[in-house]
C-alpha cells in the first residue's frame, strides 16, 4: 500500500513539473495572453479584448510593417501598438498621410484620419516605430521613441473574448 502511494505521488510530480516547463515554454517561446487596456487601439481593439499573441513570431520571425505588438514597458508593463516603421527607414507623417522612404503608404485599418505631421526619423538597425491605431489617444514613438526589437515581446493578436469579436487582428 506504501508503495502504492509512492507510485503515485511520484507520477503526480512528474505531471506537475512537465506542466509547470511546458507553460513556461509556451508562455516565453510560442504564444502569449494579452489584455487591452485603454483605447490608443480603437477601432481595431477595443479596452478589456482578451487575445493570444505570437512571442515565436517576434523573437524567430521578421516583424512586418502594420503587424500589432506587445511591447515589454518597463514602467508600465505592455503596450500594445501597430508597426508603422521598420529598421532603417525613413519615416514621417506630412498632414496625416505616412510616408517611408519618401513613398506614400496608405493604412487602410484606420477608421478616423490622423490629421497631424510627425518630423522626418531615420530608424536605426533593430529599431521600429510603433503608433496606436487611436492617433490622437495614444502614447507611442511619438512620445517614447523608437522600440527595440529586444523590446518587443510578441506580434500579431488574435482576440479570443468577447466571442463576438473572435479573430485576427
Amino acid at each position: 500500500m506504501k508503495e502504492k502511494i509512492k507510485t503515485e505521488m511520484k507520477s503526480w510530480l512528474i505531471v506537475l513539473v512537465i506542466g509547470i516547463i511546458g507553460g513556461f515554454l509556451l508562455t516565453n517561446y510560442v504564444v502569449k495572453v494579452a489584455k487591452i487596456s485603454g483605447e490608443s487601439m480603437a477601432d481595431t481593439l477595443k479596452h478589456g479584448e482578451i487575445g493570444i499573441t505570437s512571442v515565436f513570431k517576434a523573437k524567430f520571425l521578421n516583424i512586418k510593417r502594420f503587424d500589432i505588438v506587445v511591447i515589454n514597458e518597463k514602467s508600465e508593463g505592455y503596450w500594445i501598438k501597430r508597426v508603422v516603421g521598420l529598421p532603417n527607414e525613413k519615416l514621417e507623417y506630412r498632414q496625416g498621410v505616412l510616408y517611408i522612404n519618401d513613398q506614400k503608404i496608405d493604412e487602410p485599418f484606420l477608421n478616423k484620419k490622423y490629421l497631424g505631421n510627425i518630423a522626418p526619423i531615420q530608424l536605426k538597425e533593430n529599431e521600429y516605430y510603433v503608433l496606436g491605431d487611436n492617433r490622437d489617444n495614444s502614447t507611442d514613438s511619438r512620445v517614447i521613441g523608437p522600440v527595440m526589437k529586444k523590446d518587443i515581446e510578441s506580434a500579431g493578436f488574435f482576440v479570443i473574448l468577447p466571442l463576438n469579436k473572435v479573430g485576427i487582428k
